[in-house]
């Protein structure tokens, strides 16, 4: 009896804890010299479901991942495959060209380049300025 007890409480039904929602989509942030390089794990998300919304400091990611054709909330045992709509927000530590963002969906991973904004040089045509 205490066997089937402990049986039955490690597979009792458990959604994500809503404070991880925040959390999803994984990410990796990376900084090369003229762009910020983000990876983001959204299988199961068609790009349908996906939007990106990009200023100059900052990203967000908004998914929407159904929940599988044919369950429901009630069937679960157990569950840890994350679904409902979720949003990441970053924020750059130099300005980006939002109207140059490039994005990329493969095999359940969002590939985004947001390129930097250059610094110009000024020239000064003034007497002793070269």
């Amino acid at each position: 009896e205490h066997l089937a007890r402990l049986l039955d409480s490690t597979i009792e039904s458990r959604a994500i804890d809503p404070r991880w929602a925040n959390q999803f989509p994984l990410i990796n942030l990376s900084e090369s010299a003229d762009a910020f390089h983000i990876l983001a794990e959204v299988p199961g998300v068609k790009a349908e479901d996906l939007d990106i919304d990009v200023s100059e400091e900052s990203l967000a990611i908004e998914c929407r991942r159904p929940l599988e054709e044919g369950a429901s909330e009630e069937s679960f045992r157990r569950q840890e495959r994350w679904h409902g709509a979720s949003r990441r927000e970053l924020t750059f530590t130099k300005r980006v060209r939002p109207d140059e963002v490039s994005a990329d969906l493969h095999a359940g991973v969002l590939s985004i380049r947001t390129p930097k904004r250059r610094k110009i040089d000024i020239q000064s045509k003034e007497p002793g300025h070269g």
